[in-house]
């Protein structure tokens, strides 16, 4: 059996690396655009291969049609707000505004910024990683606008402390009109840890005028560059960039990391509190009729009024189909590092999923054509985006199996009874006929008889191998599952289904 082959060879740390020759390349990259979260890009692989996504889509137009009707603020208003900000043609209609004159960020980079953005576990690990890609990818109007979001909200909040004042949304210049920057940034403790830095921490440990020496240069340089930074944020309009420099130079690292968190989670909360504008641009984007009558000033009204609007109008037209399918691959919520599927055999396909870091899942059958390849894929994918779980697909892609391929194995299990028993039932058949005849003497009823009875056993026989419990090994084609974590490799679950019953059981 080639699952069983399939199975076995598992167990080898090297085998999936003798497969590569044989990988579909396509499934990888729809992966691929699937943990991106990239509707665009798996759509383009989907027809560049001419595979059929149709019930993959169903289940997105689905997912999202059940978010408007629950009247859920969609991810793509928050995602097409971000757009509008930093990548969109149109910028500042409406939206707050990043720097107009800075060129557009390609929608791929900022959907990476925005999976950070946006995930329900946001942390400095998050922040951390949005401010690596503004520096990666050389985004610089983008770290200017994190940067000074955060920086206002850092003067404001050593305004508050300082004034005793409260709920404070001043621009920069106007703290410092009434508080000095010296008080703000706390000027003392800057010149001593930057002296206490400049020596390596090791003030205690040389002699009294090495010692003094060492502090004395060390703060006549902080000094300079702190009245160097005053002159910076005295500056109208600022050069956050100059000033994020000058920081660095004073040894703020701390500062300047709590400040360009604090601008992040600013931004996170400005396009979670503005989705009305960005519901607008995700209309505008796909050509909807935007609502008539619409009070902005009543966010849960508005979007409400949106929600409606969109769910009438996004299965009326092709676009609108586009609509749904892109929030709703948008907001999956699967985890993938990676996958890939390979040929086996030359007739076979085994496909792995690693959700994270040594973790392995697998399912694989016999799918000698193109077709019955395309539809397992397919089928999967679908199962896989229902359930978001791998272990759940695979119970579901079994199952679906099950269920289509019942029928031949019911037949051909009763067939190959019906086979196994014939020899016992023809025995039990000749031998009641012929004691039937001899007792009674008719030899046309004692052969009746002896028939009768042969389709009497046969059908029973045959009757049994129908009921017989319908499992994944009875038929190459229903898939198989495996899982490997950490080297040790599981086989299961199994789906089984009895006649009249569907069993669903996973074991």
């Amino acid at each position: 059996m080639k699952k069983k082959q399939i199975a076995e060879s598992l167990d080898r740390p090297d085998y999936l690396s003798q497969l590569k020759s044989g990988e579909l390349e396509y499934f990888h990259l729809i992966i691929q655009k699937l943990a991106e979260h990239d509707y665009q890009g798996m759509n383009q692989v989907a027809k560049l291969e001419k595979l059929d996504l149709g019930p993959v889509y169903k289940v997105l137009e689905d997912k999202t049609i059940r978010k408007l009707q629950n009247n859920e603020t969609m991810r793509c208003y928050e995602f097409s707000l971000l757009i509008d900000m930093f990548g969109g043609k149109g910028r500042g209609s409406g939206v707050e505004a990043a720097d107009r004159d800075a060129p557009e960020v390609d929608e791929d980079k900022l959907r990476t910024i925005y999976l950070e953005l946006s995930g329900m576990s946001f942390s400095n690990k998050q922040a951390e990683k949005i401010i690596y890609y503004l520096s990666l990818w050389k985004l610089d109007h983008f770290y200017t606008y994190i940067f000074d979001r955060g920086l206002r909200a850092y003067f404001n909040e050593r305004y508050e402390q300082l004034t005793g004042k409260q709920d404070s949304d001043l621009d920069i210049h106007e703290i410092i009109n009434e508080v000095s920057i010296a008080e703000v940034l706390e000027e003392e403790k800057l010149l001593e840890d930057y002296v206490f830095d400049a020596s390596g921490g090791s003030l205690s440990q040389e002699g009294l005028k090495e010692g003094l020496q060492i502090e004395k240069t060390g703060r006549e340089e902080a000094e300079k560059l702190f009245v160097r930074l005053s002159k910076l944020l005295q500056r109208n309009p600022l050069d956050q960039r100059a000033v994020a420099k000058a920081m660095k130079d004073l040894h703020m690292d701390r500062r300047i990391k709590m400040i360009e968190g604090s601008g992040i989670a600013g931004l996170r909360d400005y396009l979670q509190t503005h989705a009305v504008e960005g519901a607008g641009a995700v209309m505008r984007r796909f050509g909807f009729a935007l609502p008539e009558a619409l009070d902005e000033s009543d966010r849960e009204d508005a979007l409400r009024t949106i929600n409606a609007s969109l769910l009438s109008q996004s299965q009326s037209f092709e676009k609108g189909l586009h609509f749904l399918r892109w929030e709703g691959v948008l907001d999956h919520e699967l985890i993938i590092e990676e996958g890939h599927c390979y040929t086996v055999h030359g007739d076979s396909l085994l496909l792995m999923i690693r959700p994270i870091e040594e973790v392995e899942h697998f399912l694989y059958g016999l799918y000698p054509l193109t077709p019955d390849r395309n539809r397992f894929i397919v089928t999967f994918l679908r199962h896989y985006l229902e359930q978001e779980q791998f272990n759940r697909a695979a119970s579901a892609v079994i199952k679906h199996y099950l269920d289509q391929l019942t029928g031949p194995v019911r037949n051909s299990n009763a067939i190959r009874t019906g086979v196994l028993a014939l020899p016992v039932v023809l025995i039990v058949a000749i031998m009641v006929g012929w004691i039937y005849t001899l007792t009674l003497g008719d030899v046309g009823e004692g052969v009746m008889l002896a028939v009768a009875i042969l389709l009497f056993g046969e059908a029973i026989a045959a009757r049994n191998g129908f009921s017989m419990e319908v499992r994944a090994e009875n038929n190459e084609a229903i898939p198989d599952y495996a899982s490997r974590e950490q080297g040790v490799l599981k086989l299961g679950p199994m789906v089984s289904i009895r006649k009249g019953k569907e069993a669903g059981n996973v074991r």
